[in-house]
Parts: structure tokens; C-alpha cells; sequence
């Protein structure tokens, strides 16, 4: 090999490795989430759904951390539309609909 095939051959052994580590980063992030997921819910629903939803979520994305925020519809309607939870349950009814 002259020097520079040598030189080329360096260069595309570290960028196969490159492309070897993202493949294997991104697989791993899909198929395993992890971080943090901020739930705005109500207090009434957060009586009933907390408890089987954080079970789920400790059993199915055990690399998950999941914050629920109680409060009323209104207010939690207001910081899910200023960006402050990922979700959030609100209670609807015909009236309050438009």
C-alpha cells in the first residue's frame, strides 16, 4: 500500500467506525427512550390514572423519569400552550369546545 492508499485506509476505517457508533446510537434511543416527561393532569384523573401510569412507565421505559403536575383544566391548558409539559389531559365538554 503506498502511503497515501495507507493514509485513505485510516481515514475510512474511523469514519466506518463513526457511522458503526451513530447506527448504534440511534437504534438504542429509539428502542430504549430515556429523559425526562412532564404531565400536566388534573386532580381528579390524577387520582384515578397516576398510579397504572406510573407503573407502565417504570415497567416499559424504565429509562423514562415522569413528572405529573396537578392543577385545574384552565391553568394546566396555559402552561401546555406556554411549553411547560410534554402532555397534558384537559377536560373538555361541548360548551367549552370552539
Amino acid at each position: 500500500v503506498t502511503a497515501s492508499g495507507a493514509k485513505l485506509l485510516e481515514r475510512a476505517r474511523a469514519i466506518l467506525k463513526e457511522i458503526r457508533l451513530t447506527e448504534v446510537e440511534l437504534t438504542n434511543t429509539a428502542a430504549s427512550p430515556a429523559g425526562e416527561v412532564t404531565i400536566g393532569i388534573p386532580s381528579g384523573a390524577a387520582r384515578v390514572l397516576s398510579g397504572p401510569l406510573l407503573e407502565s412507565v417504570r415497567n416499559e421505559l424504565p429509562r423514562v423519569s415522569l413528572k405529573m403536575v396537578e392543577g385545574m383544566t384552565g391553568p394546566l391548558e396555559e402552561w401546555m400552550a406556554a411549553g411547560r409539559f410534554n402532555l397534558a389531559v384537559l377536560y373538555r365538554t361541548a360548551d367549552s369546545v370552539g
